[in-house]
């Protein structure tokens, strides 16, 4: 069916980049989080063709769970990304698996969030594609997760703890996809001596 707006050329490309690296609990800083996040918006805007105002970059402090939330959900995407066109999300920060909650949910951390209460200060994965699919009008959406649910509180590991969660639970639908960095049982890393993860 050619009136599918998924068949159609995209009109436009609109992007949310979040990248943490410096957190409000400095335990839980990471090394190379916001760098990804800042070398991907040049990227998008450079060889990606997206017009510079189409691309909100949201890095350490700036990304908190309520800025994230708001800028996806509320007060920008929702308004500007039309069914035609093409919208990126790309998330690098800390992820939780899905044991370390009582409801059994996985997590990504914002720059406030409280790995001791992640139902009220992080974002839930599940919570966000919900956003995505009711909010967001476009017909293409690519979301890049860079956040592991597997490594430990060490120097390079990207998750919370020892477990991860199956993105393919997490549907957004026809014309829309979800990447991550690792599978349910892999882990993503910050290395020594690379300057990304």
């Amino acid at each position: 069916d050619k009136s599918d707006s998924y068949d159609t050329p995209v009109a436009d490309k609109w992007a949310l980049i979040v990248g943490v690296s410096k957190f409000k609990n400095e335990r839980l800083n990471l090394q190379w989080a916001a760098k990804d996040a800042e070398d991907f918006y040049k990227y998008l805007i450079t060889k990606g063709q997206f017009a510079a105002d189409h691309v909100k970059l949201l890095t350490n402090e700036r990304a908190t769970e309520k800025e994230i939330v708001s800028e996806l959900g509320g007060k920008w995407l929702p308004h500007v990304a039309a069914p035609d066109d093409l919208v990126v999300i790309f998330i690098s920060s800390h992820g939780s698996p899905a044991y370390m909650d009582t409801a059994g949910v996985n997590y990504i951390l914002a720059h406030d969030s409280d790995p001791e209460d992640l139902y009220s200060t992080a974002l839930e994965m599940q919570d966000l594609v919900e956003v995505i699919s009711k909010r967001i009008h476009a017909s293409r959406v690519i979301v890049i997760v860079d956040a592991c649910h597997s490594g430990a509180l060490e120097v390079g590991g990207k998750g919370l703890s020892r477990s991860n969660f199956d993105v393919n639970h997490l549907a957004l639908g026809k014309g829309r996809v979800i990447l991550s960095s690792s599978l349910p049982e892999e882990v993503s890393w910050e290395l020594k001596g690379q300057p990304n993860s």
